[in-house]
């Protein structure tokens, strides 16, 4: 049964966090029209046509992978697109359910669907229709076949990436609760993970989606940090760890693992909130 509490609200993924975003309260003449497109192109139920105007790399929950292309974007159109979104798009309101965030674009209601800012082009889809509920799940069951045993058992899978050192994956076990497992870059998954860290916490901070995975391991704080909106692959995460000083007044950055592509962006380091949190914690 569909239903708004289908709707997922990810981090990975362009959200509003509507209580931190400033919305425009109307948008323009020019605005609307470009919106109204983009109904208009849902209504003709044309794939090839909304593929066009797509920004990709179009971006999937995990394990789902992301849409790059437009023939792509056909194939799984029907799995992103059911009817129940498709109705809700073609009835939405210009007036009341559109809004312009700032610099991050066009959403409808609390981030279901995102336009770009620029281009209009669709942005980011906030939503899981059956068909790929049903299409996750088979991903997830066969991911466990290349992982070891000790970690097979888990709720969601978040997320994977390799840094220059270390491949390293984080899980959710239910409720919020998350797992921390790495590698070093010479091993595989099937192998044993060298560090195992439960108990972790996601925080988002910052009005865009941006969010830490916060694991504590004795004195030792691992921080996996999460950029909503980028579109580099594993450039997408980084991994700090951190060190508590004793008496505990701070934490000190023992060591920074950025990802593996060259011309990397440097990472800000630990938000001001999640420095709080492990303090107080």
């Amino acid at each position: 049964m569909k239903s708004l509490l289908r709707v997922v609200l990810v981090l990975l993924m362009v959200l509003s966090s509507a209580y931190q975003i400033q919305a425009s309260d109307g948008l323009e003449t020019e605005e609307k029209q470009h919106i109204q497109n983009f109904i208009n192109l849902i209504k003709e139920n044309n794939p090839e046509k909304i593929a066009k105007y797509v920004d990709y790399p179009l971006k999937r929950f995990n394990p789902a992978p992301d849409i790059n292309s437009e023939a792509e974007f056909i194939e799984k159109y029907d799995m992103l697109f059911d009817d129940y979104l498709k109705d809700m798009i073609i009835k939405s309101n210009l007036e009341k359910d559109w809004k312009r965030v700032g610099g991050h674009g066009y959403m409808l209601y609390d981030g279901i669907i995102w336009l770009a800012p620029d281009n209009y082009k669709l942005k980011a889809i906030n939503y899981t229709s059956n068909k790929e509920e049903a299409y996750q799940q088979r991903i997830q069951e066969e991911s466990k076949k290349v992982l070891h045993s000790s970690i097979k058992d888990f709720a969601h899978p978040t997320l994977s990436f390799k840094t220059d050192n270390f491949i390293i994956r984080v899980d959710e076990m239910g409720q919020e609760n998350y797992r921390y497992a790495s590698w070093n870059k010479n091993k595989s998954t099937l192998d044993e993970p060298d560090i195992v860290i439960h108990d972790g916490i996601r925080h988002f901070y910052g009005s865009g989606g941006n969010h830490d995975y916060l694991f504590k391991k004795g004195n030792y704080v691992y921080v996996v940090q999460v950029d909503a909106f980028c579109h580099r692959g594993d450039n997408c995460f980084k991994l700090f760890v951190y060190e508590f000083e004793q008496p505990v007044k701070d934490l000190k950055m023992i060591s920074e693992d950025l990802c593996c592509n060259e011309g990397n962006e440097r990472a800000p380091l630990l938000s001001e909130k999640s420095r709080k949190i492990l303090m107080t914690d």
